[in-house]
């Protein structure tokens, strides 16, 4: 099971609050209703965010670790966190908005999984509700063609992240250090073809607009891209 022994670090590894602020804002600029529910939400960083707004978020997760890292942060706000599949919806209640950051679309391995997601979404959201999400851009696999390396610590924990390509997939193994035991995970992201992500959700009800930086497209910016696809 992935981000169970990773659990440990994300934070420390990825944690970024000026980023947390831009994710907050695409969906403040882009739902204007107050009911959200956010698939793979991780370590609860950006529902949080959004409750402390007055948003009533439904956040989900298919890791208990991370689920349990999220709600260790409640303070205030109101919010549920549960687990739940990508691939096995659960929940029965509609939304004004579904949200679903950090590439973490990425995790699925097939344009059917996709399929399957979009339209358990347009299902899930109201009237004119709005799918938010982000995946990688297809330069990546260029830009990692080489693969990349990086290695740190966090106080008693050391730590390696090596990024491998394998045609269209990015291979992350991720290696840690702790009171001498060695920790691995390995995660698995498929790029997938921005045209045919598009198509598919068009064929699963939405109107569908990309960005590549939030809220402007530019080719030159090869880093993500940003879906706002409308229930229509």
């Amino acid at each position: 099971m992935i981000y169970r022994e990773l659990a440990e670090i994300y934070d420390q590894l990825v944690k970024d609050e000026e980023a947390t602020k831009s994710w907050v804002k695409f969906v403040t600029d882009n739902i204007s209703g107050n009911k959200i529910l956010e698939l793979a939400c991780g370590s609860g960083e950006i529902s949080l965010a959004l409750a402390e707004l007055g948003y009533e978020i439904f956040a989900t997760d298919n890791s208990e670790a991370m689920l349990e890292k999220a709600r260790g942060k409640i303070k205030n706000q109101k919010i549920e966190f549960a687990n739940m599949n990508m691939l096995s919806w659960t929940i029965t209640d509609k939304y004004d908005g579904i949200i679903c950051f950090c590439d973490s679309l990425n995790y699925m391995c097939e344009y059917e999984e996709l399929r399957y997601i979009f339209h358990q979404a347009n299902k899930h959201l109201n009237a004119q509700g709005v799918l938010l999400f982000d995946i990688h851009h297809q330069h990546r696999l260029v830009e990692l063609n080489d693969g990349w390396d990086e290695e740190g610590s966090f106080g008693d924990i050391s730590y390696q992240w090596i990024i491998q390509r394998d045609y269209n997939q990015l291979i992350h193994y991720f290696n840690f250090i702790k009171e001498n035991h060695i920790y691995q995970e390995i995660h698995v992201q498929t790029v997938f073809n921005k045209t045919k992500v598009e198509n598919l959700l068009v064929d699963c009800g939405f109107g569908v607009t990309v960005f590549t930086d939030y809220d402007i497209f530019n080719e030159d910016l090869k880093e993500r891209y940003f879906f706002k696809a409308i229930k229509v």
